[in-house]
């Protein structure tokens, strides 16, 4: 667990909060935006994302924040707004991420499942396509928080491009870097687009 600004987050996996540790690169008089922190992932296992809001956090002048995550530098299409009554009233102040809405090339259908801290293959050689800036995002969860104003809705219309989950990369793209995991979903079911 870590807070910020009286934003926590949580990652929690097998049912116990993975730890998360402080970047090595920052030293304790920076205070680096936006923040970096690491985890401890277990290949295989599934995880979810917590985010609270406490009755410190700033709302400025905004309507809601909106909490969105980003896994594996791939955006998802969904997003949890809190606003600042539901936090001064007791209810809803955390955002939560257990799943993951993908489109599937192959069988041209949005699948839904758990998310989970998927296998990748380093090789010598690989038939992979991911380049060197690509690859620094591998097994990245990102959690984004924005101050809002409300205006006119917009319809949202999702893409069905295919969001291949990479599995495997050539080691000569890490040059020395520490990556065994990235974000996958597991049990899949079929589902309707985001």
């Amino acid at each position: 667990m870590t807070t910020f600004r009286g934003a926590t987050l949580e990652v929690i996996s097998n049912h116990q909060q993975c730890p998360i540790y402080d970047d090595p690169a920052v030293h304790d008089d920076e205070d680096p935006f936006p923040r970096q922190k690491y985890i401890e992932a277990v290949t295989g296992a599934t995880f979810k994302i917590k985010v609270t809001l406490d009755r410190k956090f700033d709302f400025a002048s905004s309507d809601a924040v909106r909490i969105s995550f980003t896994l594996d530098n791939i955006s998802l299409s969904y997003y949890n707004d809190i606003q600042p009554l539901h936090i001064q009233s007791g209810l809803k102040r955390t955002a939560h991420l257990e799943w993951m809405k993908s489109y599937c090339p192959h069988t041209h259908q949005w699948q839904q499942g758990d998310l989970s801290f998927g296998k990748l293959d380093i090789k010598e050689t690989s038939n992979s396509a991911v380049s060197p800036d690509e690859s620094k995002n591998l097994g990245r969860i990102r959690v984004s928080y924005r101050r809002i104003k409300y205006g006119k809705r917009r319809d949202f219309t999702p893409t069905s491009r295919g969001t291949e989950r990479v599995s495997e990369v050539s080691e000569k793209i890490f040059k020395g870097k520490s990556i065994d995991n990235t974000i996958d979903s597991v049990n899949r079911v079929e589902s309707e687009p985001p």
